[in-house]
C-alpha cells in the first residue's frame, strides 16, 4: 500500500521535498530581493526625456489587510501541521494493521 513505483512512499516524499524545497526559497528570495528592487514608473513612450516618466505613488498597506496576511498565514501553518499529525495517524495505523 505504500509502494509508488517499486519506492517506499515516504522515501519517495523525501526524495521530492530535497529536490523542491531549495527551488521554493530561491524562488521566494528572488521574489523579494530582486522583483521589487525596480522603481516603478510610467512611461509615456514620447520621448526619452525624464519628465515624460513619472513614478507611481507608493501604496501603503492598510492595517486590515495586513491582518488578513498574517491570519491566513497562520492558518496555512496550522492547516499543514494537522496535515502532517493526521499523515503520521494514519502511517501509525497502517503499520499496526500490518503488525497484527
Amino acid at each position: 500500500m505504500t509502494e509508488c513505483g517499486g519506492a517506499d512512499l515516504v522515501d519517495f516524499t523525501v526524495a521530492a521535498i530535497t529536490i523542491a524545497f531549495p527551488a521554493v526559497i530561491f524562488a521566494c528570495l528572488w521574489r523579494i530581493f530582486i522583483t521589487y528592487k525596480s522603481p516603478r514608473v510610467i512611461g509615456l513612450g514620447l520621448k526619452g526625456e525624464a519628465s515624460a516618466f513619472e513614478p507611481l505613488a507608493t501604496k501603503q498597506i492598510a492595517s486590515s489587510q495586513l491582518f488578513l496576511y498574517f491570519l491566513t498565514s497562520l492558518s496555512t501553518f496550522v492547516l499543514g501541521v494537522f496535515a502532517f499529525k493526521v499523515s503520521n495517524l494514519i502511517h501509525e495505523l497502517i503499520i499496526g494493521l500490518a503488525a497484527q
